[in-house]
């Protein structure tokens, strides 16, 4: 009865992930502030600074835009296609590019119209004033 308890508990333990310690949770999270410390120090040598502020007003509004923005910026600042810095103007070029990409497809109803509305009176414009 023992070993069959010690073999459940066993496969119990192997169902499990292996728990991350403290230290490889802050390591990690270190590593994440480094990395957005160093997008957003690259981000300011390819914006004009009323550009920076724009791009981190829209990332509190829509962060899934502002990081596809982010990440074209950075992808053709370090391809070189990225001559002087990106003012507002052309960031609200690329924003529009990027949200047109990013929506989805959009579900429109249309309406039947039916002809015998209006013959039964239940249109506004019936002139009736019997209350139908």
């Amino acid at each position: 009865m023992a070993s069959t308890n010690n073999n459940l508990k066993n496969m119990d333990a192997t169902k499990q992930p292996p728990q991350k310690s403290a230290e490889d949770l802050q390591r990690e999270r270190q590593q994440q502030e480094h990395i957005e410390e160093q997008r957003k120090s690259m981000l300011s040598q390819v914006l004009l600074p009323e550009a920076m502020q724009r791009l981190q007003r829209i990332s509190i509004v829509n962060p899934q835009n502002a990081r596809a923005v982010e990440n074209y910026l950075l992808q053709s600042a370090r391809s070189g296609r990225i001559r002087s810095k990106i003012g507002e103007s052309e960031l609200i070029g690329l924003l529009e590019q990027v949200s047109t990409q990013t929506k989805g497809p959009s579900v429109k109803i249309k309406r039947k119209a039916y002809d015998s509305d209006d013959d039964l009176g239940l249109t506004e414009s019936s002139g009736s004033s019997d209350g139908w």
